[in-house]
């Protein structure tokens, strides 16, 4: 009995622990279930309206829009192809063609008239000590005009003109360069024959009243004669504004003592400039060229009030033993040389003339 009732108590007590196991097994089997049901909204994404602007529905995209600007910073190295179109230093010019005889005349001709809308030193657009030495080139260049270079130092640019039958009109400058800047222009022009005015119309700008009422009074007159020709040469410094301005033509034997210059524009045969950047504090240079009140009665605040008016009629006599014949010539021209272009010995020995005149040679 004990034993049944032993049996039974055994019995009970191993099935309630039989049942207790089985409430906490299928307790935890629900926890599980109840686990797995929850689950999904556990983990889903907030509600958008915290996170999304009023204005723009659209926000609940935001989670996928956000991440794209992680790509954006990629983007500046993709345009890549474009810069080999950026590496020449300046932008290609596709030069005129060259100029044909006739057009090289009328180019000439309107600079001469024009110069390019510039004024003294400036010559066509190109100011000493302004200009850059490589662009010169680049600015003949843009006309179909090329150059001489000589030495690395000077470029050299000629033209001829035609004055009419068998007369011509000849015209050359020449640039020099200091550290890579214009330093020096200086431009020739001559003819054999100005009996028609026409040179003289071609160099109208830089008539002596055009330039005395453009830039006043000049530091210095400077005359020279050349006997044996004869020839002379008249020569007015502006060294303050950057130029010196010579004029070339015939002088009359009165006397076996005495040459008369009556200076008349339309007769000169020669035309010289040397450009510079202006010197303030220039002294007048010293050649074989002679000062005007020295070798002649005029003094330079009469030949300018006379020469401002282009109507009027300018003579000066000088005597002739001011001139002699020289018993040599400088050493950069040859008797022959000299006699054949009478004005390079006026100016040959100028310092502001680094290449001989009419000959174009740099000394």
């Amino acid at each position: 009995m004990d034993r049944v009732d032993g049996d039974r108590s055994v019995g009970e007590g191993g099935r309630m622990s039989t049942l207790q196991s089985w409430k906490w097994r299928n307790r935890a089997a629900l926890m599980m279930v109840l686990i797995a049901a929850c689950l999904p909204g556990c983990v889903a994404p907030p509600p958008a309206s915290p996170i999304a602007s009023p204005t723009t529905p659209s926000a609940s995209a935001t989670p996928h829009t956000t991440a794209t600007p992680t790509v954006a910073p990629a983007t500046p190295t993709l345009p890549s192809a474009p810069t080999p179109t950026h590496t020449p230093t300046r932008p290609p010019v596709t030069p005129r063609p060259t100029l044909t005889a006739d057009e090289r005349v009328s180019f000439a001709r309107e600079m001469l008239e024009t110069n390019a809308g510039c004024e003294l030193p400036c010559w066509w657009g190109i100011t000493p000590g302004e200009t850059r030495w490589e662009t010169v080139p680049e600015i003949f260049g843009a006309y179909g005009i090329t150059g001489h270079l000589y030495r690395n130092s000077t470029l050299s640019y000629a033209f001829t003109l035609p004055l009419g039958e068998h007369r011509l009109h000849h015209l050359g400058f020449h640039f020099t360069q200091k550290q890579g800047m214009v330093d020096l222009v200086q431009v020739i022009s001559s003819t054999g024959d100005s009996s028609d005015g026409q040179f003289a119309q071609d160099w109208q700008r830089y008539a002596p009243h055009q330039v005395l009422a453009r830039y006043g009074e000049p530091l210095q007159v400077d005359l020279h004669i050349v006997p044996w020709t004869p020839e002379y040469t008249l020569g007015m410094a502006y060294e303050y504004l950057g130029f010196f301005i010579v004029y070339g033509g015939t002088p009359t034997r009165i006397s076996p003592t005495t040459m008369r210059v009556c200076f008349d524009f339309a007769q000169v045969n020669f035309v010289a400039l040397s450009l510079r950047s202006p010197q303030p504090e220039a002294a007048p240079q010293e050649g074989v060229a002679r000062p005007l009140e020295e070798v002649t009665e005029m003094d330079i605040e009469t030949f300018y009030a006379l020469l401002r008016d282009p109507d009027s009629d300018i003579c000066f006599e000088t005597p002739t033993e001011l001139w002699p014949y020289p018993s040599a010539q400088p050493s950069t021209l040859t008797n022959s040389e000299a006699r054949r272009c009478p004005h390079a010995l006026s100016l040959s020995t100028d310092s502001r003339f680094a290449v001989d005149p009419c000959y174009g040679r740099v000394s």
